[in-house]
């Protein structure tokens, strides 16, 4: 209620507005609605007004100068040229700061607009003739919205296709081992590495107030460092909270802190320790995990080609790719990347058939499912025939681990297990190419 505005004036009577809503034919608050934003621009523009949502029947005509139109929503629809020029070039000025100074960020300087159907038409004129006039147009607008319907060829029945699917569909179940020898004697040998402080007090002080002109400012007025905390520690079960927080059984815990020569730490800095201990610990459990303890098993189950289908009934046409050598017409892309790999793919002669993997095609790992990216054929020295499975990962020739979050990369290695298991060759590719796949 607070953020949200409308006024609804259905005529006047002896020069007077009258203001009408649904429910009691008179409205005092359409009143106030309307002399705020069409008589009170200054407040509308404060952030001491909440209100930052408009509806109106009349406010994006012309006349109205409201330069700070970030999102204009059209719920009738208007055929009149003159006023969809009216209503997108409210949101088209360059909007103003607090001080009433024009801002050029173009991160800033975008309006969007959720129009009915007509305007598709109406968009591509206006940048038309603004084409003519020198006004150069980076982007033709698109439908966001707009899907089409994927069709399957006659490759998902071919011979190659069918081989390819049996090896990569093959599902797999996994087994964790950790001898606890080796995750305390890793632990222990972190742990002992740490080195903690006295918790300090960090003391600030600022004068914080408003302007004039409804602007919050802060003036700092130094900070200095306070005496190092003396308190009394409280050591509550911290074998218990371990246990439970890094997945280890309490004898672990135990024969851990009974092998730790920096003990003394705990009172020094009882909370920081704990945690870090238990940060530690699961750092290295998982290490374990990926060097040696997690196995996969092939068994004898199958993904269904029918997942293909389920993925592929409709995408969205801004992120689909026409192709030839699939086993649809298009194929959807996450990012441009994705799209100059897939061309790749689909113009190289040595790849005999290439698909996108679907949604519905994951490997279960300890750290969560994970959807590898492509599938494909390729055929080198006109013998050999690769079965491939790829993850395309594209950060300008960044390091994964810059990257990723540690979660996603353990998926990656423990995908890597899965299909070592069921003899599938997989890798991740950083190249938009074909470098990254032999």
């Amino acid at each position: 209620k607070d953020i949200h505005k409308g006024y609804f004036a259905s005529r006047k009577v002896k020069g007077q507005l009258i203001y009408e809503n649904s429910i009691n034919g008179n409205s005092k608050k359409d009143k106030e609605a309307y002399d705020l934003i069409m008589k009170d621009k200054g407040r509308l523009l404060s952030f001491s007004e909440d209100v930052a949502f408009i509806f109106s029947h009349s406010a994006l005509k012309e006349g109205w100068d409201n330069p700070n139109i970030f999102q204009i929503c059209t719920l009738r629809e208007t055929t009149s040229i003159m006023k969809k020029r009216q209503e997108v070039g409210r949101g088209l000025r360059l909007p103003v700061n607090q001080d009433g100074v024009r801002i050029y960020d173009k991160k800033i300087n975008i309006l969007t607009i959720i129009p009915n159907e007509s305007y598709r038409d109406f968009c591509d004129t206006y940048q038309s003739e603004m084409d003519e006039d020198e006004y150069k147009i980076s982007q033709k607008p698109n439908d966001a919205r707009k899907k089409i319907t994927v069709k399957l060829n006659k490759n998902i029945d071919s011979e190659i296709f069918r081989e390819l699917w049996s090896k990569i569909s093959r599902k797999t179940k996994y087994t964790l081992e950790i001898k606890s020898e080796n995750l305390i004697g890793k632990v222990v040998e972190k742990v002992n590495q740490l080195n903690l402080n006295n918790p300090v007090i960090k003391i600030e002080t600022g004068l914080i107030y408003f302007t004039k002109k409804d602007r919050l400012e802060v003036i700092n007025q130094g900070e200095k460092l306070g005496s190092e905390i003396k308190y009394e520690v409280r050591i509550n079960n911290f074998i218990e909270r371990i246990s439970k927080e890094a997945g280890i059984t309490r004898d672990t815990v135990y024969k851990i802190f009974s092998k730790l020569e920096n003990l003394d730490l705990i009172l020094k800095n009882y909370e920081d320790y704990i945690r870090n201990i238990i940060l530690i610990i699961l750092d290295e459990k998982n290490n374990i995990l990926l060097e040696e303890g997690l196995k996969y098993t092939p068994i004898d189950d199958y993904y269904e080609v029918k997942i293909l289908y389920e993925d592929l009934v409709e995408i969205y046409e801004k992120s689909s790719l026409e192709v030839k050598n699939s086993v649809a017409d298009h194929i959807n892309y996450d990012s441009g990347g994705e799209r100059e790999f897939a061309e790749s793919l689909d113009n190289d002669r040595r790849v005999k058939i290439f698909t996108k993997l679907p949604r519905g095609f994951v490997v279960e790992t300890p750290f969560g499912k994970y959807n590898p990216d492509w599938a494909l054929v390729l055929e080198v020295n006109d013998e050999t025939k690769l079965y491939l499975v790829r993850e395309t990962k594209f950060y300008d020739n960044k390091k994964l681990e810059e990257v990723l979050k540690k979660s996603e990369l353990n998926k990656i290695e423990s995908a890597k297990k899965h299909f070592e298991s069921i003899k599938v060759d997989y890798r991740v590719v950083q190249d938009k190419d074909l470098r990254g796949l032999i």
